[in-house]
């Protein structure tokens, strides 16, 4: 993408050259730079409940139990929605960030009642690019509840068949070894980077 460029080049000292963007580019361009920034935002504030929240003390208690190591979360981003209906929809509004553009990401929604999140409850498995950015979500209850799993929708960021779990962790490795493993699960995954 065009942004992947931009930053390769930037970190590389290297300069673009680039034709005049369009005002419909400018609005774009500046639309998905705060999508980014309401993802990492969202990102940061689940993580923020997991790791240093009350409420966030039975997710820990079930990592526990999975035998998920702090270490391994951490490595992960792992996070925690708060039972609130509205958490994430009260943090953008603080930051005055656009809802509607919080929605286009499928983190939160508006029904008959007004904006609500679409995760609630539930431990969070952040979906990371290449470069290890928030592009969606994954929210798992942590009891019997179900579904067991709620996804982030596609959106403008995150493309389900573009991207794969924990590529970001595993994608030196897969580089020097030139081998994968690609497994079904989020615990698998943790597992056996944990091993």
């Amino acid at each position: 993408s065009s942004d992947l460029l931009r930053k390769l080049a930037a970190r590389a000292g290297v300069t673009l050259d680039e034709r005049p963007l369009s005002d419909a580019e400018k609005k774009q361009r500046a639309e998905r730079d705060q999508q980014r920034e309401i993802m990492l935002l969202t990102a940061n504030r689940y993580r923020e409940l997991l790791t240093r929240h009350p409420e966030g003390a039975t997710a820990r208690t079930y990592l526990q139990q999975r035998e998920v190591t702090p270490e391994v979360a951490a490595a992960y981003g792992l996070g925690y929605a708060s039972a609130a209906r509205d958490s994430i929809v009260q943090l953008l509004r603080s930051k005055g960030l656009s809802l509607e553009l919080a929605a286009q990401l499928g983190i939160i929604r508006k029904g008959e009642r007004g904006w609500y999140d679409l995760l609630h409850n539930r431990l969070i498995f952040p979906i990371r690019d290449q470069q290890g950015q928030p592009i969606g979500f994954a929210g798992r209850v942590l009891d019997a509840g179900l579904p067991k799993y709620i996804n982030s929708p596609e959106s403008p960021l995150y493309h389900k068949s573009s991207v794969l779990f924990g590529i970001d962790l595993a994608l030196r490795e897969i580089r020097q070894s030139g081998t994968a493993l690609i497994v079904e699960g989020y615990f698998d995954h943790l597992a056996l980077y944990q091993a």
